[in-house]
C-alpha cells in the first residue's frame, strides 16, 4: 500500500483518472466508462429523431441552437436564445450527471413499476449488473426520483359515469427528526413521536389526517389528489379537480356538502348515495341474503322493495339530487347507467393496502407522489 501510495503521489490528476477507469473496467463496477458515453450519445440520437426534446428545460423557450460538444460524455450541447443558459438534452432530468446508465435506469424503473422492496431492487443491481458501490440510500433516492417523475405525468379527463369519494391517511412525518405540530390552541405543543397506534384528537376530518379525493370513471381512469390537511373545503375541491372533468353523464358521490355545490354550480347530474346506506335499510328491517343460502324468499324481496321505495320517498336514501322522479324511474336509471360508489371505494381500499401494508407507512410530504404512482402501479395507466 506505501508503494501504491508513493506512486500515486508521482502521477497526474489525469492519469489517475485513467488508473480509475481501468479499475472500474476490470472490475465491472458502474460499467465502462466508454460503454455508457456511447449508449448516452445513442439515446440522444433516438430522442432528437422522435422529437421529444423541443424546449429549454431552463424557461422553456423553443428558441435554441447547438453549441458545440462535450468532451467527457460526447453529448451535444445547446444554448437557448431567450435565457443564454446553456444544457444538454438530459440538463433537470434523472440522467443528468448520472454514472450509471440508460439501461440500468430501466431496469430500476421496471422495478419500482412491479412494486418491488429496495433490499430486493439492490441484491438484483449488485448481482446482475455489478453494482458492488451501491447502497440502500441511493437505490430509495433513484426509487424516489422515478415515483416523482411519474407521478407528475398529466392526468387523464374523466368522463362518463363518475364516482367520487374521500378518504383519509394519518399523518406521518416518518424519517423527520424535526417534528411539526398541526394541532390548534391549546393542543399545539411539541409533537411527539407516535409508536404505534395512538387515537387521533378530531377525529379524521381533523389537522391530524391528509384528505385524499379519488375519482374513478367507467373506463378505469381515475385521479388521486392529497387536497388537504383536514376538512375538505368547496374551494379547494374545485381548484383541485374540475380540471379533471369533463361532460360527465352523472357524477355518484356520498352526501358530503362540498359535492352537492360543486354539481349544482357546474349543472352536472348528481347521484347522492349516504355513507350510511347500509345502517338505514337494516334499522328499517331490510333482509339480506344469508352467507350459506344467498337467497331470499320472494315475499322478502317484496317486503325489500316496499322498504326502499318508502325510503327513498323520504329522502333517506340514494337518490338523484333535484330529481322529482319515482322510485321504479329511479331505480330504471339507477341500474342503466351503473349508479354505485363500488369502484372508488375500491380503489380507497387499494390505498390504504399499498400506503400501510406495502410500504410499511408513508410520510406525508411524499403522500402525494406515492398517490399520484398508485394509478399506474394499481391499474397500468
Amino acid at each position: 500500500m506505501e508503494a501504491v501510495k508513493q506512486y500515486l503521489s508521482t502521477c497526474t490528476y489525469e492519469e489517475i483518472l485513467e488508473l480509475l477507469f481501468s479499475y472500474f473496467e476490470l472490475n465491472n463496477i458502474g460499467g465502462s466508462n466508454k460503454k455508457k458515453a456511447s449508449s448516452m450519445v445513442a439515446l440522444q440520437e433516438m430522442i432528437l429523431e422522435k422529437k421529444v426534446f423541443t424546449s429549454c428545460p431552463h424557461c422553456g423557450s423553443v428558441h435554441f441552437v447547438k453549441n458545440g460538444t462535450q468532451q467527457s460524455t460526447g453529448l451535444t450541447c445547446f444554448m437557448c436564445k431567450d435565457c443564454d443558459k446553456k444544457f444538454n438534452i438530459f440538463t433537470n432530468t434523472i440522467l443528468e450527471n448520472s454514472r450509471w446508465s440508460w439501461e440500468l435506469w430501466v431496469k430500476v424503473l421496471e422495478m419500482t413499476i412491479n412494486n418491488m422492496s429496495i433490499d430486493d431492487m439492490l441484491n438484483v443491481l449488485k448481482k446482475d449488473y455489478g453494482c458492488d458501490g451501491l447502497c440502500y440510500k441511493t437505490v430509495w433516492q433513484w426509487r424516489m426520483k422515478l415515483i416523482h417523475a411519474l407521478a407528475m405525468m398529466p392526468l387523464p379527463k374523466l368522463t362518463g359515469v363518475i364516482q367520487i369519494d374521500e378518504t383519509y391517511v394519518r399523518e406521518s412525518q416518518k424519517g423527520s427528526r424535526a417534528l411539526t405540530n398541526y394541532l390548534p390552541g391549546k393542543y399545539s405543543s411539541v409533537r411527539l413521536p407516535r409508536y404505534g397506534y395512538n387515537p387521533s384528537m378530531f377525529g379524521i376530518m381533523g389537522p391530524e389526517f391528509c384528505t385524499v379525493v379519488t375519482a374513478i370513471d367507467e373506463r378505469g381512469y381515475c385521479v388521486c389528489q392529497v387536497s388537504a390537511m383536514g376538512k375538505l373545503t368547496d374551494e379547494v375541491f374545485y381548484d383541485t379537480f374540475d380540471i379533471h372533468i369533463e361532460n360527465p353523464t352523472y357524477i355518484c358521490t356520498d352526501a358530503y356538502p362540498a359535492y352537492s355545490h360543486y354539481c349544482a354550480v357546474k349543472g352536472y347530474s348528481h347521484y347522492i348515495k349516504p355513507s350510511n346506506y347500509d345502517k338505514i335499510l337494516d334499522n328499517n328491517g331490510y333482509t339480506r341474503t344469508t352467507p350459506l343460502t344467498g337467497v331470499i324468499t320472494e315475499d322478502e324481496a317484496k317486503q325489500n322493495h316496499r322498504i326502499k321505495k318508502s325510503l327513498y320517498k323520504q329522502g333517506e336514501i340514494d337518490k338523484i339530487e333535484y330529481s322529482h322522479s319515482t322510485y321504479e324511474e329511479f331505480n330504471a336509471i339507477k341500474k342503466g347507467f351503473r349508479l354505485s360508489l363500488g369502484r372508488v371505494n375500491e380503489l380507497h381500499s387499494d390505498i390504504k393496502h399499498f400506503i400501510y401494508s406495502d410500504k410499511a407507512n408513508v410520510s406525508s410530504k411524499y403522500l402525494q407522489d406515492y398517490i399520484g404512482f398508485l394509478p399506474i402501479f394499481v391499474t397500468g395507466q
